[in-house]
């Protein structure tokens, strides 16, 4: 009887699976819709219950051979190996519960979720779809959150975007909005349809809008950086945009920040803090955990800042995390995982520069630009600010994903779509 019931369950599970083209549909669907719910704050359960069961359905599918599904790309390598190090890493780490956690939440995850978006948005047309995603979800977290600053709250113009936020970082919002307005120009410039090219132009802003309203200094500079690539061919376009932001930049108290050297010492505390810990860690580094480095348990602020220069020990200690990727790095898997994780970096780069330059049509090469830039905003930000959260975890994984669908589509003999 038992038997009989258990041979009953499996044949109707496995019926389930025979028509896979309606459950390989709903793959990209639900992960369009995590994409797009990434921007918007306290809606993380939500998001685990749409990433977790397409992560399950994408797997079963795979297992019950429904899907094609490959993992060859020019990343799987350096992924490979960073993956290793980070797992050799779990078991001299300080706090190792933490660090086994965020191994799975911060690398295991976003590695399944880029092979999923390689697979499930392999083509042009798709792209285009996971840009449009994108888009209008950081669109639309910009007009929510502009109108309730500075209608609702009756913040004057003049105020820093976001101050009053909890759950949107100020610096951190800008991983966000510049890619939503990189995408927006990329699509205006390369849309043959008319109402597409105004809606992407609209988008674009409260975009722009609220990117320079942050009157983060790490946001324009990579806004400003970026679009020298994504208009390196519209020399005419890339001067007007500059004078744009330029114009919003001077009436903006943006200009003053730059000056505010109590600022820069602060951040150099954090930089000179986190060259302490690795000289104390060089190899194994602290752990993989991202809280490590901020918990009194495993290192005492008094004694490492000690060790640094009187005018960047900051009071009170606000060393929370090293606002830069690569320092991150370093501190949580030691030098050694500081030399894997430029080596996925590096990776994309010569991905990018293939596209530009050996592009086999116009569109390819225009996606090249795009590509390029997205990698070099996100790459200008993380010298700057704290990247290993969900959120800009997200974006981070979205863009090598984007990279990787343009290579393999490009180099389709080598990389079968």
């Amino acid at each position: 009887m038992i038997q009989h019931l258990i041979k009953s369950k499996i044949e109707n599970f496995e019926n389930i699976f025979q028509r896979p083209d309606v459950l390989n549909k709903s793959v990209p669907v639900l992960m369009g819709i995590f994409i797009f719910l990434n921007p918007f704050p306290h809606i993380t359960s939500i998001k685990e219950l749409i990433f977790y069961p397409t992560v399950f359905l994408a797997i079963t599918l795979l297992l019950f051979k429904k899907i094609e599904f490959s993992i060859k790309t020019p990343l799987s390598l350096p992924f490979g190996l960073f993956i290793f190090w980070a797992f050799l890493n779990l078991f001299f780490a300080l706090d190792t519960p933490n660090s086994i956690h965020d191994f799975f939440a911060h690398l295991i995850k976003y590695i399944v979720f880029y092979y999923i978006l390689i697979n499930y948005f392999g083509s042009i047309n798709r792209l285009n779809i996971l840009s449009w995603i994108v888009i209008v979800s950081t669109t639309l977290f910009s007009i929510v959150s502009l109108f309730f600053f500075y209608v609702v709250l009756k913040n004057p113009l003049m105020t820093r975007f976001g101050t009053t936020f909890t759950d949107s970082a100020i610096n951190i919002m800008g991983f966000g909005t510049v890619l939503g307005l990189l995408l927006a120009f990329h699509l205006f410039f390369s849309e043959k349809i008319k109402y597409r090219k105004i809606l992407s132009l609209l988008c674009a802003i409260p975009l722009l809008a609220a990117s320079v309203l942050t009157q983060s200094r790490s946001t324009l500079i990579a806004l400003i950086l970026s679009l020298f690539i994504l208009l390196a061919n519209r020399k005419k376009t890339l001067v007007g945009f500059l004078g744009i932001i330029l114009v919003f930049i001077l009436i903006n108290p943006v200009k003053v920040r730059f000056t505010n050297y109590d600022d820069y010492h602060v951040r150099l505390g954090l930089a000179y803090y986190s060259f302490e810990l690795i000289k104390d860690y060089p190899v194994m580094g602290s752990g993989f955990s991202t809280d490590t480095f901020r918990d009194p348990k495993f290192f005492d602020p008094e004694e490492y800042m000690a060790r640094i220069p009187e005018k960047y020990r900051i009071q009170p200690h606000g060393f929370f995390w090293p606002h830069n990727m690569f320092l991150s790095i370093g501190v949580r898997i030691g030098l050694v995982g500081l030399a894997l994780f430029l080596y996925i970096l590096f990776v994309p780069v010569k991905m990018c520069w293939r596209l530009i330059r050996f592009g086999k049509d116009e569109s390819i090469r225009s996606w090249g630009f795009c590509v390029s830039s997205v990698f070099i905003m996100f790459c200008v930000k993380g010298l700057f600010e704290p990247i290993f959260i969900h959120f800009a975890e997200t974006i981070f994984y979205t863009i090598l994903s984007m990279i990787t669908i343009l290579w393999r589509i490009n180099e389709e003999d080598i990389y079968p779509v």
